[in-house]
């Protein structure tokens, strides 16, 4: 696993700890935007492969879809850090 993949995994985990614990997060609509992203992007290319007869059903790809958008807003969100990292953070506990 790697370390963006772990994060992606922490932040997961902390947003499901602010739920649990019914502290509102910021960043509870970017794990959604993720997920709802990651599919639309491995639906589009199962359409399109699809089409050829080839199949794109992998879930450890959606898994890499999913961890390469969220460390993308990360990275381009360098004034959220501390944000990101405090849900990290609580996922890690979790």
């Amino acid at each position: 696993m790697t370390k963006e993949q772990l994060r992606y995994i922490n932040f997961q985990r902390g947003l499901a700890v602010c739920a649990r614990v019914r502290v509102p997060s910021e960043l509870t609509a970017v794990g959604d935007m993720v997920e709802e992203q990651a599919d639309a992007i491995l639906q589009a290319a199962r359409d399109v492969l699809g089409t050829i007869g080839l199949r794109a059903d992998n879930c450890d790809a959606l898994h890499r879809a999913e961890t390469a958008i969220y460390t993308y807003v990360r990275d381009s969100n360098p004034a959220h850090e501390s944000t990101f990292l405090a849900i990290e953070g609580m996922g890690e506990r979790a």
